[in-house]
């Protein structure tokens, strides 16, 4: 059973697909010219804008909202949906997009020491000062976004800091507050939340290390304990910052995760500690209920590395949207798997948005096949929405070195080949070998809609069509030679969807085009195919 869906508009599901400017373009109006010409030719529909506490607030109590007035604007000049990025106390594990006021309060606003004494470029989040000053913030940020914009309502969702964490020489603070959570006994809420689902890391822990009770977090959870702590301590603090402002103003508010899957996974060193990560995923649950969804920064490559973390943030309590992602070619079967291969409530790519496509319009080459992929997801974006969580929505993405796919549906299987030329060839069994690391995997999104009704987008391959035979002792004749030639279509049009949801026709493909299946280019909009069924 899917999640509900991220965010919507006018009461319906939306599928964000969207696009995150550089972290520092977004002082200033001229600096988005470039992401907006990416914008415009990916067909995005949603932009994540950064909002910085420092210019929010850059005197203690006083509040300019310059910044976001101009966003919201921006964004509405350009037609898109706006997904605010609070960058407070945490931005890559750091306090980077603090006030000066903040920073310079070091008595005040506590910083992270690590297990030497030594201060960290990062503000605490057992300091309760700090907590209140941000908390403060957001809540005037969101009170002003009820005021400006609940009824146009450009802003669909805001993510409350960026990869929060502690990065950098240590686990988990060592200041005088943080030791005495440390060694305090570790909440009877969360060991009975925990108690209840014995799949999860924070379950194996605490049973490995004795199953204690009233017990204090390194003897409840052992080596991981300071990890836990961190987890335990950040969720609470921007869990309640959410709690507090969805309370002004109710809209969808989530948390980003620099994933831990890197290098040797140590805690603070190759991942944030106390971020979101799977591993502290149920304290994160238990401790910010008020937040609507954990969210992956997925940057994996390999087919298996970006599906892992699809399958550990898409759960039933928890919609899949990826805030960040890669723009690069090599990536561009990405947004298909993702949308055709688990529930997902949007996509969104990070990196050189500014530099994807020139003033001239040249689009860079290493992330063409990515503009590519975004305009052909972004055509078949309403019917995402749409059939969410219905299992109707199906991809197929080519592994390398293979010459064809299978699918299995309602009542139909669907045959993709990868061949340099797939309209010019019947063979299946010759060896795509011609992708390399700067290239592309083919890839489709088939979505059924009716018994025999299908719309499709993808690129560099070919589609063939079977409906599931009946098991007989001997099957008809035409049953078991039925070739490319002889299936016939009802409809097979090639179109998009206008502003209402209308499906417009501008291309007719029945007849010869379709003897070698449903041929996909990278100038292919939205298939349209009903079939015929073969009466047996």
């Amino acid at each position: 059973m899917a999640a509900k869906p991220l965010f919507s508009v006018g009461g319906k599901p939306f599928f964000a697909l969207g696009g995150q400017p550089g972290t520092n373009n977004t002082y200033f109006r001229e600096d988005l010219e470039g992401f907006w010409r990416a914008a415009k030719l990916m067909r995005m529909n949603t932009a994540e804008m950064q909002v910085f506490w420092e210019l929010l607030e850059p005197e203690e109590g006083v509040f300019d909202f310059t910044q976001v007035d101009m966003l919201i604007d921006e964004c509405r000049k350009h037609g898109v949906k706006m997904i605010l990025v609070w960058f407070a106390t945490w931005k890559n594990g750091a306090m980077k997009y603090a006030p000066q006021w903040v920073k310079n309060d070091r008595k005040r606003f506590v910083r992270v020491t690590n297990n030497n004494g030594v201060e960290q470029h990062v503000l605490s989040s057992h300091c309760r000062e700090t907590k209140k000053a941000d908390e403060k913030a957001f809540c005037k940020l969101v009170e002003h976004l009820k005021e400006v914009d609940s009824e146009e309502q450009t802003v669909i969702g805001i993510q409350v800091q960026n990869e929060v964490g502690i990065f950098g020489t240590c686990v988990r603070d060592h200041g005088e507050e943080a030791n005495a959570d440390y060694a305090a006994p570790v909440p009877a809420g969360l060991i009975d939340y925990i108690e209840q689902l014995p799949e999860c890391d924070a379950y194996y822990a605490w049973d490995m290390n004795g199953r204690k009770r009233g017990c204090n977090w390194a003897e409840t959870f052992g080596r991981d304990g300071e990890e836990f702590l961190s987890a335990y301590s950040i969720s609470s603090y921007i869990g309640d910052e959410a709690a507090a402002a969805k309370k002004i103003y109710d809209i969808p508010m989530f948390v980003n995760c620099w994933v831990q899957g890197r290098d040797f996974e140590n805690p603070g060193a190759d991942y944030p500690s106390g971020g979101p990560q799977h591993k502290v995923f149920e304290i994160w649950k238990y401790a910010a209920p008020a937040l609507d969804a954990l969210c992956p920064d997925n940057y994996e490559l390999d087919y298996n590395g970006f599906t892992y973390y699809c399958n550990k943030y898409g759960r039933e309590n928890n919609p899949l949207y990826i805030p960040e992602s890669s723009s690069s070619t090599f990536c561009s079967w990405q947004p298909y798997a993702a949308a055709g291969e688990h529930d997902l409530s949007g996509y969104s790519i990070m990196g050189r948005m500014f530099n994807i496509v020139a003033e001239d319009g040249t689009v860079d080459e290493s992330r063409l096949g990515m503009v590519q992929s975004f305009r052909q997801i972004s055509d078949i974006s309403p019917l995402l929405a749409k059939y969410y969580g219905t299992g109707k929505i199906h991809a197929i993405i080519q592994t390398p070195g293979a010459s064809f796919k299978l699918l299995h549906m309602d009542g139909w299987k669907a045959l993709a080949t990868f061949t340099p030329n797939p309209s010019t060839t019947k063979a299946m069994t010759q060896v795509e070998s011609r992708h390399k690391p700067e290239g592309s995997m083919a890839a489709c999104l088939i979505i059924q809609t009716g018994e025999n009704e299908f719309y499709m987008v993808g690129n560099e391959l070919a589609v063939h069509f079977r409906e599931i035979q009946p098991v007989t002792e001997i099957w008809p004749e035409h049953a078991t030679v039925r070739t490319s030639q002889s299936i016939s279509y009802l409809v097979c049009e090639e179109g998009y969807f206008d502003e209402n949801g209308e499906f417009v026709v501008f291309n007719k493909r029945n007849g010869d085009s379709n003897d070698y299946g449903i041929v996909f280019s990278p100038k292919t909009r939205v298939m349209h195919i009903v079939m015929d069924r073969c009466q047996y």
